[in-house]
């Protein structure tokens, strides 16, 4: 089944601002710590027994430093963030010493390619950090690490109160049951038999998550929502379309982005003094869709990644991989992740408009 709007569209082209760093005054935050899985992951996945890795060109032809562990040509949203925040690119917390984990306060990323918030997910592909490995990781920088730079638990606790929490993570959760070799866990629901019930199971393990970042101190967060999985090329490619998305694999994503709303809001009466931003990331994607005036003339392809890797794209593309001249002409860079460009301008609105991140842009919430 194909979606009646064609393609994807020409994303986020109306949205025009770009993200700058902080000019002066200093970072608007102490810290920006990243929970996710590929769309965040900066490099911890080189440090795993998985074949899901970026360690290796066409991926980071754009990056300053090339080739680091991020699924993408350049920058992913945190980095662009962070940046906004006014603080340096987060470090991967496998790719820290215990020496630079004591004395790093501007955050960590533990995000991880292919994971996601149920434990058996990705594992296809290997090795990778799940949501709650994530979590057991950030513990021990809080247990472990940060008392090295603070002189009492209240300090520490008003640092944790005052740095942003960056939730990114479910993708694969729903992408993984499509791919061979996945084994379906038959004691739970799935996306394709009860795409409903998935979901209801799916917003109540990441409630338990959040709940306890809560209880190791965090108190603002900004969770992102699921994208439109079944507009990816990989999906596509594998399902023999040119284009549109297959619009079974997106209901089940958009039953679980309905409930993420009212988790939230959940969670903000029962835990105290939190505060909960939605980033509305499934809803740019598909808006963007239909607005063909906005086309800024950066993206000319909204439909081919600029490296399909193996597989039809369910693999990461190799070095031996052909790939496109421009990534920055592309949505997609590879079979599941967008360019650069895209990332910016996913990060400038998540930034700064309180209608894609809602209540508070992370701005706003920095300022809270």
């Amino acid at each position: 089944m194909r979606n009646s709007g064609g393609c994807i569209g020409v994303l986020f082209f109306c949205l025009l601002a770009s993200v700058s760093p902080v000019k002066s005054g200093g970072p608007l935050a102490p810290a920006l710590y990243v929970f996710g899985d590929s769309l965040v992951d900066c490099g911890n996945n080189n440090y795993l027994s998985t074949i899901a890795r970026a360690n290796n060109p066409p991926y980071g032809v754009d990056f300053p430093d090339g080739s680091t562990g991020r699924f993408t040509n350049g920058k992913t949203v945190p980095d662009f963030i962070a940046a906004s925040l006014g603080l340096p690119l987060v470090p991967p917390y496998l790719g820290l010493s215990q020496v630079k984990r004591n004395k790093t306060t501007t955050g960590m990323n533990y995000g991880s390619g292919s994971a996601g918030i149920l434990p058996e997910t990705g594992t296809i592909f290997g090795s990778n950090l799940n949501l709650e490995t994530q979590i057991n990781m950030f513990e021990e920088t809080v247990n472990r690490n940060l008392p090295y730079k603070f002189q009492s638990t209240k300090e520490l606790s008003q640092y944790l109160s005052k740095s942003i929490f960056l939730v990114d993570i479910g993708s694969s959760d729903f992408i993984d049951p499509y791919l061979p070799g996945h084994s379906t866990n038959l004691s739970r629901p799935t996306p394709q038999n009860n795409p409903q019930d998935f979901a209801k199971f799916l917003i109540g393990e990441l409630a338990k998550h959040l709940q306890r970042l809560y209880q190791l101190g965090a108190r603002k967060f900004v969770v992102f929502e699921v994208g439109p999985t079944g507009c990816l090329p990989a999906i596509t490619s594998s399902n023999g379309l040119i284009g549109g998305c297959m619009l079974q694999i997106n209901l089940p994503v958009t039953r679980y982005n309905q409930k993420l709303p009212l988790l939230l809001n959940s969670l903000k009466s029962s835990l105290k003094g939190s505060i909960f931003s939605l980033a509305k990331i499934y809803s740019l994607w598909m808006q963007g869709a239909d607005d063909k005036a906005g086309n800024a003339g950066l993206i000319t392809d909204t439909m081919n990644a600029c490296c399909l890797g193996p597989n039809n794209g369910t693999l990461p593309c190799t070095a031996s991989e052909s790939s496109c001249k421009n990534a920055n002409e592309h949505v997609f860079f590879d079979g599941y992740h967008p360019t650069e460009v895209v990332n910016s301008k996913v990060a400038a609105s998540v930034f700064s408009d309180s209608l894609v991140c809602s209540p508070m842009s992370v701005e706003k919430l920095a300022k809270a």
